[in-house]
């Protein structure tokens, strides 16, 4: 191996360091993140960042363990059952899978124009 001695480098192994710096990232960089992206989040990227880096937050505050985003995002999966859509989506995405999604898929047909849309509404691993 090269480099310093772990012992040499400023890494902390504290449970509280860890909860208090993701904690931190989450003001500093997910927040302003969120408020800067506007439709940029509804790209495919923005998707997978977001959703599965947020999972991947709330896995280590929960957990105290430190997953990969896909890791985190299946068990986000489990904590987060009534966001399963998206999350599926997320780790669908991430793992490659360029095709559409079966929900963009099954959803209703888009309106071709004004009259055709009155009065509808517009289309639209961490362990334990």
């Amino acid at each position: 191996m090269r480099g310093p001695a772990p012992s040499a480098l400023d890494i902390h192994t504290d449970a509280g360091g860890l909860r208090a710096g993701t904690r931190a990232n989450i003001a500093s960089y997910w927040r302003p993140w969120l408020r800067r992206r506007g439709l940029a989040l509804l790209s495919d990227r923005g998707v997978t960042w977001g959703v599965l880096g947020l999972a991947r937050m709330h896995c280590t505050l929960s957990t105290g363990g430190i997953a990969s985003k896909s890791a985190a995002g299946g068990w986000a999966l489990d904590a987060f059952p009534e966001h399963a859509q998206v999350l599926r989506e997320a780790l669908r995405l991430r793992a490659g899978d360029a095709r559409r999604s079966a929900s963009a898929r099954t959803a209703a047909p888009r309106c071709s124009g004004p009259a055709a849309c009155a009065g509808r509404p517009p289309p639209g691993s961490c362990t334990r």
